[in-house]
């Protein structure tokens, strides 16, 4: 034990003395052999009652530990309980704070089934890829909410904010605008109306700040990306002002940068106006410009019935990953298409082909040239890998989980999507299988108890 603290002491660094118990918890954690936890519990005993290590670096050791659970549970599946044993073992010695330690068990409970959380990460990943894809605030907010995890509703903060580093501006926009619709503190025990609580974002940006280090050999704009990212929370009223004042961070951490360079951005005269704009002025106005143009595309296609002409002005917005929106829109367009009454008669006596060709309900016989169009665009542009499967699947698949909203305007919506969809079964009932799965996979172990942090 001498010797180790001579070593130490010759580093002459001992204001990154936090690195040594974590380094040191991580590797006998890591190696899963138990004979080495007495010498190790003697060894933290030691680098306390000599004062090399602080009580705020072990604190601060333990605490970074506790937010890699994740990690560290994939290595050993018993982290999570062995933590909170050196934990108590620490606490019961007057090494820490008894009220720190059960802060951190609490926010990190959900650790205690790591093939659950492995899941989760998945398809938390799988949801943040859909909504840079298709710019649906609303949609990624609905899956946030379906997947019942309140406890574990950091991770999405962490993770878009991260995915967003590697991204470009509309990406980091959409990020800062779901966050600002998705987070907050529930009114009335209405928990849907703000799937993420206030208090699991600010965690999920607490790790993002302790993990500047391990980010910038990665994403060495770092300390500037995530230092508008927080002052933009803090404008939006995401963060509360203080979290700023109130985080747990060294001096030594490249955290600390950032949130100093994020009291910089907040002293101006015109800080709001500036962090507002921080991703560019005009960033969110996109989606609703592609939206529109999209809309419009539609509408002039079931009026002029000229294909060359639709993928033509398709292929000219350059926006492939945008492509599902063009399914979206297509069939609730065809359900909305007005046909004069004296039309509708001479509609179906002139498409009696297509009407047994494609199954189409009487209900809907009258529209049997706009279905024709829809199947039409949609298979000539697969044909001519104009669209992609996977956005003419993506498109499908929005339209399925939103047909009740739908409805309400449109009654026999439903009617023309199993008529249109049917055309495509093979490509979508591959899909549905994986969604299926997905479902299960996540639902897998939901009578387990876990607490909220």
């Amino acid at each position: 034990e001498d010797k180790f603290l001579i070593s130490l002491n010759e580093l002459n660094c001992s204001n990154f003395f936090n690195q040594v118990p974590k380094v040191l918890l991580w590797t006998v954690i890591s190696s899963k052999k138990q004979e080495h936890f007495p010498a190790t519990r003697t060894l933290l005993m030691h680098l306390r009652s000599t004062n090399t290590v602080s009580k705020i670096q072990l604190e601060s050791a333990f605490r970074r530990l506790f937010h890699r659970l994740n990690e560290l549970s994939m290595i050993n599946q018993n982290a999570y309980i062995i933590l909170v044993d050196f934990g108590e073992y620490a606490v019961a010695r007057n090494l820490m704070d008894e009220e720190f330690l059960n802060q951190l068990k609490k926010q990190t409970e959900f650790a205690k089934d790591p093939q659950r959380i492995e899941r989760l990460k998945k398809h938390i990943q799988e949801i943040i890829a859909e909504f840079f894809s298709s710019g649906d605030i609303d949609e990624a907010i609905r899956c946030i909410i379906e997947m019942d995890t309140p406890f574990y509703n950091h991770e999405v903060v962490k993770r878009v904010i991260s995915t967003a580093f590697d991204k470009g501006n509309r990406e980091r926009e959409l990020t800062s605008l779901l966050l600002a619709k998705a987070v907050g503190d529930a009114v009335n025990d209405e928990e849907d109306e703000y799937p993420i609580p206030r208090k699991n974002c600010e965690l999920g940006f607490n790790i993002l700040l302790q993990r500047v280090e391990g980010l910038y050999k990665d994403v060495p704009d770092v300390l500037e990306l995530l230092s508008s990212f927080v002052g933009r929370a803090i404008v939006d009223e995401v963060l509360p002002p203080n979290f700023i004042n109130n985080v747990d961070l060294l001096q030594t951490d490249m955290g600390y940068a950032v949130i100093n360079h994020v009291k910089h951005l907040l002293s101006g005269p015109r800080h709001s106006e500036q962090l507002l704009n921080v991703w560019g002025a005009n960033s969110s106005k996109s989606i609703d410009s592609m939206k529109k143009a999209i809309k419009n595309i539609i509408k002039e296609y079931l009026i002029s019935r000229e294909l060359d002409e639709a993928l033509t002005a398709i292929q000219e917005l350059n926006i492939p990953m945008f492509h599902h929106e063009i399914i979206k829109q297509l069939i609730p367009n065809v359900a909305d298409y007005y046909v004069a009454k004296d039309l509708q008669q001479e509609a179906t006596d002139d498409n009696d082909n297509d009407i047994n060709k494609y199954n189409i309900p009487k209900e809907i016989a009258d529209k049997a040239i706009q279905i024709q169009l829809a199947i039409d665009l949609i298979s000539t542009a697969l044909e001519h890998n104009i669209m992609s499967i996977g956005q003419i699947n993506s498109g499908f698949k929005r339209l399925r989980e939103r047909m009740e909203d739908y409805k309400l305007d449109s009654p026999l919506i439903e009617k023309y999507y199993q008529c249109i969809s049917n055309q495509f079964n093979d490509i979508i009932s591959n899909i549905q299988i994986e969604q299926k799965e997905q479902k299960e996979s996540n639902n897998n172990g939901n009578n387990s108890t876990f607490v909220g942090g």
